[in-house]
């Protein structure tokens, strides 16, 4: 309806340049245009134009999304930008500075997480030590380099004894251990195999290379930890460094 015959001036959202739009405007008919500088503006049948919101107010157009996958992000300065796609792998991060968006390579992943294990196919191991001892110093010590995260250590395995006492576990990790030297686990087995596990995180470690034992001793008499096929399933003892 033409401006002249309702007492609220129409508005007609129209694209274009606003110097071309007021030749074949109606009387009393105002319209919306996007310039060509971007701005938003009301022009008027006289071909008047001023800009809706003064010089701040943009709109976006198709032109800014030159291809797929691109993405507009606010400047901080009341105009959009197009970031454009990034490339195969690379996530969308936040910059140093804080103050955009940015596509990135990200950092090692889990692929890159280092670990290690040892399993006893064969020969028994076997102590009357009452205080901590190595199990195996050279099998049973892992070694591995790290980032500064925490790693997952496990056992599992056999234990027997002669008697009926107490079998203590303990870890160390770079001569240290875990417990305070008061071990991470205890058996007694009745004299037959009695199955033994256990799994430990650490603290977080720094980016260095660390080395994992694993010690045992019993309150008296003779403990075995059994190899494989000669008393129980093979004993394995792993480590695996952690995301974390």
């Amino acid at each position: 309806m033409l401006g002249s015959e309702n007492p609220f001036p129409s508005v007609l959202m129209v694209e274009g340049d606003p110097e071309d739009l007021a030749e074949d405007a109606a009387a009393g008919q105002r319209r919306l245009a996007v310039g060509t500088d971007h701005l938003l503006y009301l022009v008027d049948d006289t071909g008047t134009k001023t800009a809706v919101g003064g010089s701040t107010t943009t709109v976006a157009t198709d032109t800014i999304w030159n291809a797929a996958g691109d993405i507009v992000q606010g400047t901080g300065s009341d105009t959009a930008a197009r970031l454009g796609i990034g490339t195969a792998g690379q996530v969308l991060t936040v910059n140093g500075g804080a103050t955009a968006v940015a596509w990135a390579t990200p950092s090692a992943g889990a692929s890159a997480l280092a670990s290690a294990s040892y399993i006893r196919t064969a020969g028994n191991y076997t102590t009357t030590s009452a205080t901590f001892v190595d199990v195996d110093a050279t099998n049973l010590a892992l070694s591995i380099t790290t980032g500064a995260r925490r790693c997952m250590v496990g056992f599992t395995g056999t234990l027997a004894h002669s008697g009926t006492v107490n079998i203590f576990l303990d870890l160390l990790v770079d001569g240290t251990s875990v417990s305070g030297s008061t071990g991470v686990l205890l058996v007694k087995p009745p004299g037959t195999n009695d199955p033994a596990s256990f799994t430990w995180l650490t603290t977080t470690l720094t980016a260095a290379s660390h080395t994992f034992k694993l010690q045992w001793k019993t309150t008296s008499a003779t403990a075995t930890l059994y190899g494989t096929g000669g008393g129980g399933p093979a004993a394995q003892f792993w480590v695996a460094e952690m995301y974390l």
